[in-house]
């Protein structure tokens, strides 16, 4: 169904579908609510790297979040390390601790929350 949504949009407003990160957004959580890591992914590195439009807190939220469901803690790891900036780190640490969690990283998910917890309130 997201793809059709996808070549839906391309087709009757090309220029909302390379500005609009809120339409990118909601492709990339449509993947993310189904578990569906690979097409999340994919759609991120077309809207990044490919329209050249910059992810927000709302990306990063959506492709961990789908991390998450779908138990890919390396990728999730990658997004956290190589992807995801030092401001936006405090508005998604929430999820990035959840994914933790849910694989046994109890220890580390410990750690990373104690550490925004505190950020936020400095």
């Amino acid at each position: 169904a997201c793809r059709s949504v996808f070549d839906a949009i391309k087709q009757t407003n090309l220029k909302l579908y390379k500005t609009e990160i809120r339409l990118w957004n909601a492709l990339i959580h449509a993947h993310a609510r189904n578990g569906d890591i690979k097409d999340a992914m994919n759609t991120y590195y077309i809207m990044t790297d490919g329209m050249g439009i910059k992810a927000d807190y709302k990306t990063f939220m959506a492709l961990l979040s789908s991390c998450c469901h779908s138990g890919e803690i390396g990728i999730a790891h990658s997004l956290w390390q190589n992807e995801i900036s030092e401001d936006m780190k405090i508005q998604t640490a929430a999820v990035y601790v959840d994914c933790l969690s849910r694989k046994a990283c109890v220890a580390d998910a410990y750690v990373m929350a104690q550490r925004y917890d505190t950020a936020t309130f400095e």
